[in-house]
């Protein structure tokens, strides 16, 4: 094998190997109803999320579907 053929197939590898790492995201989606203890839907209520390992919080006030 020549030195050529080594050296792009050692790239070819490396780029190969590299993919996985752009799959790693650092957002979410979270989806829900907000309902009393009876079942009904709350429209207008605040939901505050926080994540505990980076302290980043986000809050949202439920639509007429209490979602």
């Amino acid at each position: 094998m020549s030195k050529w053929k080594k050296l792009l197939l050692t790239f070819v590898v490396i780029a190969v190997m590299e993919l996985p790492s752009y799959a790693q995201t650092n957002r979410a989606t979270l989806e829900g109803t907000v309902t009393d203890p009876s079942g009904a839907t709350i429209s207008g209520a605040r939901v505050k999320i926080s994540a505990i390992d980076t302290g980043l919080t986000q809050e949202r006030t439920t639509n007429s579907n209490g979602q």
